[in-house]
């Protein structure tokens, strides 16, 4: 019975977790339909010293993957710290739609000419994504809360911390 309720509690974890995205797509959604009148953002001075290169798609890849693990790993050690986790993301997904209603962005991307692997990994990301909504900067915001949330939970050894 108790292997059960521990399974129980994983696919719960789960939904929990698949829920907050699904809320954060319809935000998105919502706050495409003020894109419209986007506002154009310029590379900033540390923009320019960057030299654009595909292979940082990986790394942006590998951030879709840790927006189920990482919570699910905060959730099957520290309950109380997923519960803050997971407000924390509602209310940072708030914030973020009001600024995106309020003032919608978008960032002009690079050309991009399809030679490698990692350049068609981009074309890929490019075409499900678009650049609406740069500011502010929403995978930024939750990996500081991934970041936050294990460093401040006492369930979580120095090592796994580091």
């Amino acid at each position: 019975m108790e292997r059960y309720l521990k399974r129980k509690e994983k696919l719960y974890i789960l939904l929990i977790i698949l829920s907050t995205i699904v809320v954060q797509l319809i935000f998105y959604a919502i706050a495409d339909s003020f894109g419209y009148r986007a506002h154009l953002l310029t590379p900033g001075t540390v923009d320019n010293f960057i030299k654009f290169n595909t292979v940082f798609v990986y790394p942006y890849l590998i951030w879709y993957a840790m927006l189920i693990v990482v919570p699910y790993i905060i959730g099957l050690n520290d309950e109380k710290q997923f519960k803050k986790y997971i407000i924390a993301v509602l209310i940072a997904a708030v914030i973020a739609l009001v600024i995106f209603i309020v003032y919608p962005t978008i960032m002009e991307r690079p050309e991009l000419i399809v030679k490698t692997f990692s350049d068609r990994l981009l074309s890929y990301s490019y075409a499900v994504s678009t650049p609406t909504k740069s500011a502010p900067i929403v995978h930024v915001i939750l990996s500081t809360l991934f970041m936050l949330s294990t460093l401040t939970s006492r369930e979580f050894k120095k090592p796994y911390k580091i």
